[in-house]
Parts: structure tokens; C-alpha cells; sequence
């Protein structure tokens, strides 16, 4: 069966006059792959259980009650990937989750070796990396997923083979390019730098990563800093793209895209109904964020 966005793949980046196109064949290759991933068979089993001499890849996300009937099919897509996780860990706050109650098709998940892990602080999308990246060993790769998409085939594959160039930056599927001068504070008003050249043949210091499209973290990247919880709710509760960003900015760890232009993301049919985008972009919350970080002693500020 064909997946519609590797087939689409030109789709996202085209001029403004193809838009309304742009548009109608998105909706309908989203339709396709929401299609596909009910339909394919359940890999047995859904995670790498051979012995592998190389980096262990886990991949890590979390969910919430709205979405935690949809985030299977999120699960099922990275484990039908080219390349197999050695674990996948779903991160849900307890206190959302009385009696540790989940829906039925995650039961089946965690028999074909999802691992769900219950926290007890709920820091919103910040528990797809939070932990994580706490407890990575030297040996492994984290790579964080969102919960309301469909991935790619070689979602993980692209990642994994950009680190083995880069092994001490962050590694991304999608990410956008900024401008940054002291007057002005950071910008990220143009949409089409998402398409940027910007990251993709050199690290950068100017590209947000998307963190939910695939976004790997080598061993020890990032500062201390990332994992204060008070700073995180203070200052960036629902940002956790900008949070990333700005602490790899402190660590002075640039990001390397992938491509210039990302696959056509497909989301999940019904995850929509509570969306982090709606209150970040169009409700204007990632750039009050921006505007509260301190950018001295940065690389924005101090370039090497």
C-alpha cells in the first residue's frame, strides 16, 4: 500500500498560488494514511529484541485523556518504521490517569513492547523529553514524537543516519529558522522559513526544532538547565520546541535538519479537538515566550 506522504512529499513549501491545491491533496493524503494505518497488520513485535551492537534507539512521547484513544495509531506508525525502535516509553501524568486506567489498543501495544511509564508531575509536553533524557545511558538515542501524527516510514532512519555525521548535535526532521538582533528580540513571523535552507547542510543556532516530528538528543546534550521544573512552568509551560531551542542555545549545541523540506505531516483523524498549536501560535503564547528568555551568554549574543 502506498504512503501518501512520500508519495506528496513535494507538497508542503510550494508558492502561495498553489495553496488551495496544496490544501486538497494534504487533506486527502492525510485521509489515505489514517486509511493505511488502520488497515496494516501489527509488527510482531513492535520493538527491536535483538541484541544490537551499535546505539539503542528510544523513542519517547506522551499523551493526555483527549488524545489517548488516538495516540495508537502514533504508536503503530513508529513501529512500522524502516528503522525499529529498541524501546518505545509513553509518558502520562498519574494524577490523569486514576487506577492507571488505559484504553484497550495500548494494552496490545504494551504486549508488543510499548512501555508506559506514569509520572507524577504533569509537565504538559515537556514529558517527552523530561525523563528521558534524564535516565539516557551513554548507549542510547532519545528521539522524541508527538502524539497526533502519522509518521513517515523513515521518519527515524533519517535521523539516525544524519547523527552518524553530527553525533554531538541535535538532529531534526522539520524545524524553523529564526532571525534574532538585539532590537528586535527573536522572529519567527515568517512561516515559509520552515522550508529554510537554514540547518540543513551545517548546524545552526537559528533553528527551532520541532520536537514533535522526530527530534534526536545524543547522549549529554543538553544543560542542567532544561530540567528545572520551576523555569519550565514559569516560563515556558506549553513551549516545549522554544524550551529545547533555547536551552541548546546555552549549551551552544546547534541543530541539523534533515531536509530542507519535511515530509507532509498527516495528523491523526479526531486529535485536533484540543491542540497545542491553537494556543501557542494563533493564541500568541510562543512569542510571549520568547519575549520572557534571556538571551545573554548565548550564541545569538556571544557567536564563537
Amino acid at each position: 500500500m502506498i504512503r501518501w506522504p512520500e508519495r506528496f512529499k513535494w507538497i508542503e513549501g510550494r508558492k502561495s498560488k498553489v495553496k488551495y491545491v496544496q490544501g486538497f491533496v494534504r487533506k486527502f493524503a492525510s485521509l489515505a494514511e489514517n486509511v493505511f494505518i488502520r488497515l496494516a497488520p501489527l509488527p510482531v513485535p513492535g520493538v527491536n529484541k535483538k541484541e544490537n551492537l551499535n546505539k539503542k534507539i528510544i523513542v519517547s512521547l506522551t499523551s493526555f485523556p483527549p488524545r489517548i484513544n488516538q495516540v495508537y495509531y502514533a504508536i503503530k506508525s513508529l513501529m512500522l518504521q524502516s528503522m525499529v525502535a529498541d524501546k518505545i516509553i509513553l509518558w502520562l501524568a498519574a494524577e490523569q490517569f486514576p487506577d492507571f486506567q488505559i484504553p484497550e489498543p495500548l494494552e496490545k501495544l504494551k504486549r508488543l513492547g510499548l512501555e508506559i511509564r506514569f509520572t507524577e508531575d504533569d509537565l504538559k509536553s515537556h514529558k517527552k523529553y523530561y525523563y528521558a533524557l534524564q535516565e539516557q545511558k551513554p548507549d542510547e538515542l532519545i528521539i522524541t514524537f508527538d502524539d497526533d501524527l502519522i509518521y513517515e516510514p523513515k521518519a527515524i532512519e533519517r535521523l539516525v543516519k544524519l547523527y552518524q555525521r553530527y553525533p554531538d548535535k541535535i538532529i531534526v526532521n522539520r524545524g524553523l529558522a529564526v532571525t534574532y538582533s538585539p532590537e528586535k528580540g527573536v522572529d519567527r513571523s515568517d512561516p515559509s522559513r520552515l522550508y529554510s535552507d537554514v540547518g540543513v547542510n551545517s548546524p545552526s543556532f537559528l533553528v527551532i526544532p520541532s520536537t514533535g516530528a522526530g527530534c534526536l538528543y545524543p547522549y549529554g546534550l543538553m544543560p542542567s538547565s532544561t530540567f528545572i521544573k520551576e523555569d519550565i512552568l514559569n516560563l515556558a509551560p506549553s513551549a516545549d520546541d522554544i524550551w529545547i531551542w533555547y536551552n541548546s542555545l546555552k549549551g551552544k549545541v546547534g541543530v541539523v535538519k534533515t531536509k530542507k523540506i519535511s515530509r507532509a505531516l498527516c495528523e491523526v483523524t479526531g486529535s485536533q479537538k484540543i491542540c497545542l498549536d491553537r494556543i501557542n501560535d494563533a493564541g500568541g503564547e510562543n512569542d510571549r515566550v520568547l519575549s520572557r528568555l534571556d538571551y545573554r551568554n548565548t550564541p545569538l549574543t556571544d557567536p564563537e
